[in-house]
């Protein structure tokens, strides 16, 4: 039940971007409660740089209005980026039934962390340090194959053996990175 509204003032991300004459974003990482299509909405210059977004999204509506995955998704594949996994998946129990005296027991999927990546097609016209970038931030995240994917790109263009010192590293040499 709305208890109040409360009018603010806000900006666009581009329009932030802009007046805090902040560098080109690498990674948006954003929870705000169903108003995540909105900033992305207003910040269409902004993810023309962006290699990586995690964002949270939901499945059933749990707030007025509020765009659901499918909304994110289409707006964001338009926007060149691919679904590239879940990194949670949340809910609840339907009401009235509680289980173990526990709200949280979830058998619905209600939200999930969604992570989506630049589309791979485009990483040509990426500069080298944005392969990095990606490559990092990739691992950082669980996805080994996209890390390798991207510094095998990095590799062809610079001549060096990244790609290879890291599959090394997966495959147990823990000794393999930095050894070239």
């Amino acid at each position: 039940m709305l208890k109040e509204t409360i009018t603010i003032k806000t900006v666009s991300l581009d329009h932030f971007i802009a007046v805090n004459h902040i560098p080109a974003v690498d990674f948006i990482k954003i929870d705000i409660q169903g108003a995540e299509l909105d900033v992305f909405q207003g910040g269409v210059s902004a993810l023309k740089n962006v290699l990586a977004i995690m964002t949270e999204v939901e499945f059933f509506p749990l707030y007025e209005n509020q765009p659901l995955f499918g909304d994110v998704y289409e707006f964001l594949v338009k926007s060149d980026f691919i679904f590239h996994k879940f990194m949670s998946l949340s809910g609840r129990s339907l009401k009235p039934t509680v289980f173990n005296n526990n709200p949280n027991f979830a058998t619905q999927h209600m939200w999930a962390d969604a992570m989506f990546l630049k589309e791979p097609a485009r990483l040509g016209a990426n500069s080298p340090r944005q392969l990095l970038k990606l490559a990092i931030l990739a691992a950082m995240y669980g996805s080994p194959d996209v890390s390798v994917y991207c510094l095998q790109e990095y590799d062809r263009r610079q001549g060096t053996g990244i790609s290879r010192e890291l599959m090394s590293y997966f495959h147990g040499d823990q000794n393999a990175v930095g050894r070239a």
